[in-house]
């Protein structure tokens, strides 16, 4: 009788380890299959300060009127690609509409000149706001072409207007602009 009570147990135990193993397949199977992806992080694949130019010419007034405008940013740089420490990117527009007063464009289409000799298509929209004595343009996008192509961009260009203000009550108006800028490019 002992016998036949200890060969029940261990049958017993070798289905349960049998059920176990079998469970612990299916349950991983399961998760491989349908489960969850887990979601990529980030990365950050260029970070960069710089210094924005905006030269109107004539200088524009607080009422808008009819201006050729230059723009210009040099960027210092930590990328993902070794050969990238600089970008510069520049903007010429004439007849375009500005005044002291009005917010500007709100589409964005420039081009980055890497140092390595690479370049990037920056294709985005921007909202301005003043803040603190100062107008911030915020530019947001997709890198559409060249290094980076895909990601996303943030540009964020900070301008003095206190003086600026006072320029555009002046006779030849507002003829130049500069202040900060930070550009960061994100991919997946």
């Amino acid at each position: 009788m002992t016998d036949t009570i200890h060969r029940t147990t261990i049958r017993r135990r070798r289905r349960r380890g049998v059920l176990a193993a079998v469970a612990g397949a299916a349950l991983a199977l399961a998760a491989g299959l349908g489960g969850a992806v887990p979601a990529q992080a980030d990365v950050l694949d260029a970070t960069c300060t710089g210094t924005t130019n905006i030269a109107y010419s004539p200088g524009i007034k607080l009422v808008a009127a009819t201006v050729d405008v230059t723009d210009t940013t040099s960027f210092s740089c930590t990328t993902s690609k070794a050969s990238i420490n600089r970008g510069h990117l520049s903007n010429s527009s004439t007849g375009v509409e500005r005044g002291c007063l009005s917010v500007g464009a709100t589409s964005f289409n420039r081009t980055v000149y890497w140092s390595d000799y690479s370049t990037s298509d920056l294709t985005g929209t921007s909202t301005t706001a003043n803040i603190a004595g100062n107008t911030v343009e915020t530019i947001t996008g997709t890198v559409s072409g060249g290094r980076f192509e895909d990601d996303t961009f943030v540009l964020v260009r900070t301008l003095p207007n206190i003086a600026g203000l006072l320029d555009c009550l002046t006779t030849t108006g507002l003829t130049q602009v500069s202040g900060t800028s930070v550009l960061t490019i994100t991919g997946l």
